[in-house]
């Protein structure tokens, strides 16, 4: 019964935290595919009876709906995430940045792939991998996009005067 009540409050908290963001033109992303918001991830799992408010599970679930209503689902996994770590980075020209931090893991994963490519194609010739990073973008935390380089010539540049990172030496923190 005081669970219930619990729910209930917490709900009414996490409706009032949305119209609030709403009010204040914040932009809410869609939380899943199925759920438009948290507040409605959350409450169809309370009523159905997959959310139990009792258990560490529900009681995280809960925190981040009410800490973090503009949360997606990605985020609460922790995929959405940034690492932090800010990455030394280079522009279509060949020129570094002063770095970026990447928006989430995924986007990290997918620069190292990018980087392998690149090394793979300096040491055998074979531009078969780089070629799939035609058109793909790396997303930094404040949503923009940085273009991968596939250009020969410039990555063949790069590699002569040792500028392309590699290992440890692709983070600058």
């Amino acid at each position: 019964m005081a669970s219930a009540k619990i729910m209930k409050f917490v709900l009414q908290k996490m409706k009032e935290k949305i119209q609030n963001l709403k009010k204040e033109n914040k932009e809410i992303p869609r939380f899943s595919k199925e759920y438009n918001s948290a507040y409605d991830y959350v409450k169809s799992q309370t009523k159905s009876g997959k959310l139990d408010f009792n258990t560490s599970y529900g009681k995280r679930m809960i925190k981040n709906a009410l800490e973090h209503p503009q949360w997606t689902l990605a985020d609460w996994r922790g995929h959405g995430k940034s690492t932090g770590k800010s990455i030394q980075f280079f522009d279509k020209d060949g020129k570094y940045t002063e770095g970026i931090q990447f928006k989430n893991r995924r986007e990290e994963s997918k620069w190292s792939t990018y980087l392998n490519a690149v090394q793979k194609y300096l040491n055998t010739g074979d531009d078969s991998k780089l070629k799939k990073f035609k058109n793909v973008s790396f997303v930094d935390i404040d949503g923009h996009r940085h273009e991968a380089v596939i250009n020969k010539e410039t990555l063949n540049r790069l590699a002569i005067f040792n500028e392309l990172p590699s290992g440890e030496d692709i983070y600058i923190n």
